[in-house]
């Protein structure tokens, strides 16, 4: 299970999606997966990074974001893709279904 970030704890996420219920919300991060592209498998790749997540945990971490299902998610790659490693940075949009 992936640690949850300090700068996006569930109890915020919850207030943020659910309470505020914005139209849209973009999370970025980057793919720990690519950094094996970089040579920088056992590192972060930038030392403000807190946390870099695999596609997988970010999925899933979007998904339990979403629990009342009242947003759609759009999880897309930004930068250049590679063949298994994905793209260096992935991002989740969060759209809110209407009623």
């Amino acid at each position: 299970m992936p640690r949850t970030p300090a700068i996006f704890p569930p109890k915020v996420m919850d207030t943020i999606l659910h309470d505020y219920q914005p139209r849209a919300l973009i999370i970025t991060t980057p793919n720990r997966e690519y950094n094996e592209v970089y040579d920088m498998e056992d590192v972060l790749r930038h030392n403000d990074h807190r946390f870099e997540w695999t596609r997988a945990e970010f999925r899933q971490w979007c998904t339990e974001r979403n629990h009342r299902d009242i947003y759609s998610l759009k999880i897309e790659g930004i930068g250049e893709e590679h063949a298994t490693q994905g793209f260096p940075t992935q991002m989740c949009v969060f759209e809110r279904k209407e009623d």
